[in-house]
């Protein structure tokens, strides 16, 4: 059997995933669509690239993350359509996205999360988290004295940036963000916010108009990401849907707090308490953090996960 894995080649998560799954699976893997004999369109909207006389021939998975109702209009739902009769599988992250789709397709679909790879994403063991956070934030000039509330994502329109209009995207929450770091500048002074991420105008936007301080990394690398979560004293996903978000695993597997919505993975990972639509209501402490942590190292490690990928391809 030999996998063709279809990527956006978009600095995105789904790169991520297909390339730490080509490196994982070795020889199954070809970067050749023509000699493959399932072709993976993890990046769904991308279908087109591919000769679509082609996959009528090869076995096709779909993964699809999430969907937006509200975004789901005749032209996506006609596309959706029109991929759907040559697909023999769908892959789906969670069980939201599952119950979205089945509502527009009758093939099988198959739920396996996300996988973390935790050779990276992981705390070294010689420095105690105390002591590292605090050689983290100097090294990235943050300061040790404020409560630095966290979120790295894209998460404003493209259409009107050039024009200064700074749409957020809706999916994503940065509203909702926004929101909650108003509310709780409003009870401590000593909040700031650490951003990361392309396409940050919004949530930069509204923080100005707060007076509330923020530090903004653009485009940081992997390691850079990783030492930004160490410094973080809350991470927060403010999201409506998503498939994930990767940032989930991330955090949690660098035992820093996070509180989120109920989207994507959130209940599959974090502890009940720390998952609220009210993000004002949600409780995060060490034993919820722990709890989050184990639930990583025990079910979402790529060692552990990969392979159930693996029997999914099979099995078709």
């Amino acid at each position: 059997m030999k996998i063709f894995t279809l990527r956006p080649n978009e600095n995105w998560i789904c790169d991520t995933i297909a390339n730490e799954f080509d490196q994982f699976i070795g020889q199954v893997s070809t970067r050749n669509a023509y000699e493959s004999d399932v072709v993976w369109l993890l990046a769904d909207f991308c279908w087109n690239q591919i000769p679509y006389e082609m996959l009528k021939k090869k076995k096709v998975v779909v993964t699809c993350h999430h969907y937006v109702p509200s975004k789901f209009d005749v032209n996506v739902q006609r596309d959706f359509k029109r991929r759907d009769e040559i697909v023999d599988l769908y892959h789906v992250p969670n069980e939201r996205t599952k119950e979205f789709i089945q509502q527009y397709t009758k093939k099988p679909i198959i739920m396996i999360p996300y996988w973390i790879n935790l050779d990276f994403w992981k705390l070294p063991k010689n420095v105690h988290e105390d002591n590292l956070r605090s050689i983290v934030r100097n090294k990235l000039n943050l300061p040790h004295d404020k409560f630095l509330i966290a979120s790295f994502q894209r998460d404003t329109e493209g259409s009107g940036i050039s024009q200064g209009i700074y749409l957020p995207k809706i999916e994503k929450g940065p509203d909702t963000f926004c929101d909650l770091v108003e509310y709780d500048h409003q009870t401590s002074e000593n909040v700031e916010v650490l951003l990361g991420g392309w396409r940050r105008q919004y949530v930069i936007s509204r923080l100005e108009k707060m007076n509330i301080k923020y530090h903004y990394f653009e485009l940081p690398t992997k390691e850079t990401i990783r030492d930004m979560y160490i410094v973080s004293s809350l991470y927060v996903v403010g999201s409506r849907y998503e498939g994930g978000p990767q940032a989930i695993l991330e955090a949690a597997a660098l035992k820093t707090p996070i509180i989120s919505t109920p989207v994507g993975l959130a209940e599959q990972v974090l502890h009940p308490s720390s998952i609220n639509r009210d993000l004002t209501q949600c409780i995060v402490n060490n034993e919820m953090i722990e709890y989050a942590y184990n639930n990583i190292v025990e079910n979402f490690d790529i060692k552990k996960v990969i392979p159930q990928y693996l029997k999914m391809f099979e099995e078709i």
